[in-house]
């Protein structure tokens, strides 16, 4: 149960760490975002690899397990893309093992990603409401910048898509938490989620 907890909070704390990235890109810079982003990626990698080894009982069978031990395995591969990329003395995009590892990466982190959301959203309570955050927070995204894409610069309409996107996507990051504040909150309700 601890270890479960402990990921719960490498999970929750990767994904505020991630959006206090985006926060920093649009204030500081791309290169401190940029460092934050991938600082909060690999907490969420590592609590996601905790929380599929032990599996607390909020996250309950094994469904949630293995896609949270995918999206693991995903975000390792984004990381190990990056970390290759680094030592080149070239364009990253000429290293085929580089160009390799990180499109292997990425699709598993969004296989693994989805299908745990999926699976929580077919469970029901406390984690059936995070999951549908997830999808609402992610076309509420789509939505409002398209309409962004659309509207004419100095428009107030261009605005108000410009707040309702930062109101979806703290919608979309704590849905994307959703594993993790279901570790944290413990053995209280459990949530039946097929084996």
């Amino acid at each position: 149960m601890r270890n479960g907890r402990i990921g719960g909070g490498l999970v929750t704390g990767g994904w505020a760490l991630f959006a206090a990235g985006i926060a920093l890109s649009w204030v500081a810079g791309s290169f401190i975002g940029g460092l934050t982003i991938s600082a909060g990626l690999a907490l969420v990698g590592f609590g996601a690899l905790a929380l599929a080894i032990t599996g607390p009982a909020p996250l309950g069978g094994r469904f949630v397990r293995v896609w949270l031990g995918i999206l693991a395995v995903g975000l390792f591969g984004v990381a190990g893309s990056s970390i290759a990329a680094a030592r080149l003395s070239y364009d990253p995009l000429e290293d085929w093992p580089t160009i390799i590892l990180l499109l292997g990466g990425g699709l598993l982190t969004f296989v693994g990603m989805l299908l745990t959301q999926l699976a929580l959203l077919v469970a029901g309570g406390l984690a059936r409401k995070l999951g549908a955050l997830f999808f609402v927070g992610f076309a509420c995204i789509y939505l409002t910048q398209g309409l962004a894409a659309i509207s004419p610069d100095a428009s107030p309409l261009r605005l108000l898509a410009g707040l309702l996107s930062v109101v979806a996507g703290v919608a979309f990051v704590v849905g994307c938490a959703g594993p993790g504040l279901l570790a944290l909150r413990g053995g209280r309700a459990p949530v039946v989620v097929p084996a």
